[in-house]
């Protein structure tokens, strides 16, 4: 099981590193994609869908940006990764968006 989890780390780490896209590579895309593999490794995974997420990046002075958001329990820890480094770097990291009313999908949905 330690060789699946240093195998799914790595998958994680890769595709964490993949350029974020709105429209082909966002948090819906990363995570399905991290929830497919870990399943392959036989590792416990849900996808979570949070109807509501807010970021601390404004699109206005006042006005947070507010979006539909996706990321995965893996064994029973978050993992959120929909956005590169250089996205990070211009939107805001991946810890600092706030799912409200997340809903955590059956694993075998995916």
């Amino acid at each position: 099981m330690v060789v699946n989890e240093a195998r799914m780390k790595q998958f994680i780490d890769q595709v964490y590193h993949e350029p974020f896209s709105l429209l082909t590579n966002n948090c819906f895309h990363k995570s399905i994609k991290v929830v497919r593999k870990a399943h392959e490794l036989g590792l416990s995974a849900n996808l979570v869908v949070a109807p509501i997420s807010i970021t601390p990046r404004r699109t206005f002075p006042y006005i947070p940006r507010v979006l539909p958001h996706c990321f995965v329990r893996l064994e029973g820890q978050k993992v959120d990764i929909p956005l590169d480094l250089a996205t990070e770097q211009s939107w805001c990291e991946n810890n600092q968006i706030i799912s409200i009313a997340p809903i955590d999908l059956p694993g075998n949905i995916i």
